[in-house]
């Protein structure tokens, strides 16, 4: 499966980041959790995941919102692309903490092809420099 991050708004990008995180613990997310984590209010929020929802990127049930494979996907690509412009731009000689906050600011405008190409004229890096995996899980 092919995933255009480009399908993506910042703030849509920041919720599935958010949601991803919040579903590696026991529970899933409730609405309050990611507005809270978002720093915006329920409204807004509930704005996102609707639109995540019609992307069928998330859904919703009993009042807990999930990541479907498609977010998941979507939130692999997003990873992937970030930590590959993140360690080109360190490599490049951003401290690494510029790097990340510049990075955020376009990462989700990138596609997985064109981050593809940049790994690998930087040598295909295994780590961010964070620490962090890169790599890209493929879905079918």
């Amino acid at each position: 499966m092919t995933i255009n991050t480009n399908e993506v708004t910042k703030k849509e990008r920041d919720c599935l980041l958010v949601l991803s995180r919040l579903q590696d613990g026991e529970f899933p997310a409730r609405l309050s959790e990611i507005s809270r984590d978002m720093g915006i209010k329920a409204p807004t929020a509930l704005n996102i995941i609707e639109r995540l929802e019609e992307k069928s990127m998330v859904e919703r049930k009993k009042g807990m919102v999930l990541l479907t494979k498609e977010g998941e996907a979507t939130v692999s690509s997003l990873l992937f692309i970030h930590r590959v412009m993140e360690t080109l731009f360190v490599t490049s000689g951003v401290p690494t903490d510029n790097a990340c906050e510049e990075v955020e600011k376009f990462d989700y405008l990138i596609p997985v092809s064109s981050a593809s190409k940049v790994s690998k004229s930087i040598g295909s890096p295994k780590m961010c420099p964070h620490g962090e995996a890169i790599e890209l899980e493929e879905r079918q």
